[in-house]
């Protein structure tokens, strides 16, 4: 196997699968404001990616096929779904979504992949700070609908930035950059007012210096401080579990939030529901948040949802588990936490910023997972990063291992193809 050599230097060079890279997660990003033209440009530069290039296409298929295990259960759920029209149609959709993110992780590199990305979530920012509207409470909203849309954009933004700032590679009007976006991030994120978002982003925003700096250390060392960075951080999680009734009187008085996580304890009582009466093999893809069924209707009168739209089980788990019984949820949350753990390893070898930047991007999303459902939907760009992270996390592990060839384990099948691309 032959790795093109800088190819972690040269992200100035444009090239093709760059600029179509950046024509797949810009439209994603920008449907608020495109609407039909976002998803048609988002359509259109996955089907060139895809299709212009079939041979490497099919490579990339051939190695990471177990990524395609989740679009093709979903599509088999429509066999049993309380709504297989529905389930059809969104299935194929995330199909598309879940093979032009193999492509892209496959044929771009991870350092011109997380440039790539800053740019797209920059002109998010841009434009949610020139054309951006507010809610009536004086809550940012940007070119989103609501805050939390918002606030999750910029969340992403912001551990974009401080990974290109930190970045000892790129030219100091990059840093530079990283910096004055990483200042605007954080206005925006403030701004929307979100409390849970902003509180879920500082992990990220602390892994990041923290892998970074472990270059300076042995790989024992790494790993200890690594290790202990972990503890302390689900140290807090549990410190802010026990005092969540504080943390929610405090929350109350100063928002007029209702205690109980907005509701969510009752929407999650219904999925466990849900779960208990199909656990093997779930209500199908897509088929539970569906006008005219009996609990959804009740849930969105219940919250005064009248456009039955933007409403989920905000728990990752529970939305996997009710869709898709044990077996779809099984194969979300293995991308997810393999993907976490690949990335850690690969952060822990070359503490470089592409890799604190994904190790600390899925971190993020893993816990948000815990009240909101960030990813694993078709036409999103947090599920394709996820997916991107996780294959250049076991790419990381593929390169690390071949000098020694040893034999490769099941994880790795076919990997002898995936070569890291500028």
């Amino acid at each position: 196997m032959s790795i093109t050599p800088g190819y972690q230097t040269r992200i100035y060079n444009i090239c093709p699968v760059t600029v179509l890279a950046f024509g797949i997660f810009a439209p994603i990003l920008l449907i608020p404001i495109l609407g039909r033209l976002g998803a048609l440009g988002f359509l259109a530069s996955g089907l060139v990616l895809l299709c212009v290039w079939p041979q490497r296409s099919y490579a990339a298929f051939m190695t990471h096929w177990a990524v395609l295990l989740l679009p093709i259960y979903a599509l088999i759920s429509m066999l049993w779904s309380l709504y297989p029209g529905v389930t059809f149609r969104h299935a194929l959709q995330l199909g598309f979504t879940v093979a032009v993110a193999i492509a892209v992780g496959y044929r771009l590199g991870p350092r011109r992949c997380m440039y790539v990305l800053f740019a797209a979530f920059g002109a998010v920012a841009l434009l949610s700070l020139t054309i951006g509207k507010a809610r009536f409470d004086g809550a940012l909203l940007g070119i989103f609908g609501s805050k939390n849309a918002f606030a999750g954009a910029m969340s992403t933004f912001v551990i974009l930035a401080l990974a290109v700032a930190m970045d000892r590679r790129a030219a100091k009007w990059l840093r530079v950059t990283g910096v004055i976006s990483l200042l605007i991030g954080m206005r925006l994120l403030l701004g929307a007012q979100s409390a849970g978002q902003t509180l879920l982003t500082l992990p990220g925003l602390i892994l990041v210096p923290v892998l970074l700096m472990l270059r300076r250390f042995s790989t024992g060392a790494r790993a200890v401080i690594l290790t202990a960075t972990g503890l302390i951080l689900i140290l807090g999680l549990i410190a802010a579990l026990n005092l969540q009734d504080q943390i929610a009187s405090f929350v109350l008085a100063e928002t007029g939030k209702d205690t109980t996580l907005t509701g969510r304890t009752d929407i999650w009582a219904v999925g466990i529901s849900y779960i208990a009466e199909r656990p093997i093999l779930g209500v199908g893809y897509q088929a539970f948040w569906v006008e005219g069924h009996n609990s959804a209707e009740q849930l969105w009168a219940a919250f005064g949802i009248e456009e039955r739209g933007g409403f989920n089980f905000h728990n990752m788990l529970i939305a996997a588990w009710v869709e898709g019984g044990i077996i779809g949820a099984g194969l979300q949350m293995w991308i997810l936490l393999a993907g976490l753990i690949l990335c850690a390893k690969w952060a822990l070898k070359t503490a470089t910023a592409e890799s604190a930047f994904f190790t600390s991007f899925i971190f993020v999303k893993a816990i948000t997972g815990v009240v909101e459902v960030p990813a694993f939907t078709h036409f999103s760009a947090t599920s394709m990063m996820l997916i991107c992270g996780y294959i250049y996390g076991i790419r990381a592990l593929y390169i690390a291992r071949a000098p020694k060839m040893r034999p490769k384990p099941l994880l790795l099948l076919g990997e002898q193809n995936a070569i890291l691309r500028p």
